[in-house]
């Protein structure tokens, strides 16, 4: 079965992180005992999370952040390190994000599935928008698991 990387892809505060720290929290509450890898990115602005856990014999990196290139490029090596075949990450609409994650799947093999961020200029509709690309994130990553 072909490993799969699932791109969030959107402009800057757009909800990447938000959506993305969701699907962690989802899949660490799930198996708590499972988590082989954590560590949480903090600073005045932002609390990012790099993750991987084993869910049902597979391994599963998630990370909330992306917006630097040389970041993105070293968790990926990590979960590359530690045998992910399902990986989670954001990435900016161009530049150096998707240019990182895109060499990672040739140089490892890796089907890479684009999930547009869902958004709207309307501030009331953010939550509603994040809890959709959440559920059809986590439905992705089941299915992507169920094949391993």
């Amino acid at each position: 079965m072909p490993n799969h990387l699932f791109s969030l892809k959107a402009t800057q505060n757009r909800g990447k992180t938000r959506t993305i720290l969701m699907v962690i929290d989802h899949f660490r509450n799930i198996a708590p005992q499972n988590i082989i890898y954590e560590y949480h990115y903090r600073n005045h602005e932002h609390h990012d999370i790099c993750i991987v856990l084993k869910i049902q014999n597979t391994m599963v990196g998630l990370v909330s952040r992306g917006d630097h290139a040389d970041e993105l490029y070293e968790n990926l090596e990590r979960f590359q390190e530690n045998g992910c075949t399902v990986i989670l990450c954001p990435t900016h609409t161009y530049g150096f994000t998707v240019g990182v994650v895109q060499d990672f799947c040739v140089e490892y093999g890796f089907q890479h599935n684009v999930r547009n961020k869902r958004q709207s200029n309307d501030p009331a509709l953010e939550d509603a928008l994040n809890l959709q690309d959440f559920h059809e994130i986590v439905d992705d990553l089941n299915n992507a698991i169920a094949l391993n």
